[in-house]
């Protein structure tokens, strides 16, 4: 699904007319929007759909996309990072906390998050990509699941042995 915000009042309505499905994307990519208003969006959908929101995020690997639409694309490296600081906010406007976030790449006077998500304790996250030394970590220390790339068992192997790895090691 595009990341487009056009398409946010559909998922207001899915919600609306549905009573057991889970709701979101599955991955949207991190370059996409602003962490705080990303965690916004899945609160409010969150809260309209009873508690059945979940965030999917990565680190916007599809830079043609990226171009078509005239988002921001820069480095793999620097994507990364703010996949991981975009889900630091995220657990820290889903928490007690609404003091300020300082990253390197964004900064937050406030992470506050009001309504608060009815979804206890809190939204489950989903992480998009399949990088063994970065991604699957941020999986194993963030998510409560992912969405590996992968054509075949023989590719898909290596990284649930380094998401196992990077487990057992959070």
């Amino acid at each position: 699904m595009s990341p487009c915000s056009r398409r946010t009042p559909r998922w207001a309505y899915v919600a609306a007319v549905t009573k057991r499905i889970r709701l979101g994307v599955l991955v949207t990519g991190v370059m996409y929007r602003y962490p705080g208003l990303l965690t916004k969006i899945v609160t409010a959908l969150d809260v309209l759909s009873g508690g059945r929101a979940q965030l999917g995020v990565g680190a916007s690997w599809y830079e043609r996309e990226q171009v078509g639409l005239g988002v921001l694309v820069v480095p793999v490296k620097e994507r990364s990072e703010r996949l991981e600081e975009t889900l630091q906010i995220c657990l820290q406007m889903w928490s007690d906390n609404n003091g300020p976030y300082q990253g390197t790449h964004y900064q937050l006077a406030e992470t506050l998050c009001v309504p608060a998500p009815l979804t206890r304790p809190r939204p489950p996250i989903l992480i998009g990509g399949g990088g063994l030394r970065k991604t699957l970590l941020l999986v194993a220390r963030y998510a409560d699941a992912c969405n590996l790339f992968a054509s075949s068992p023989e590719e898909v192997a290596p990284k649930l042995d380094a998401l196992r790895s990077h487990g057992e090691a959070e």
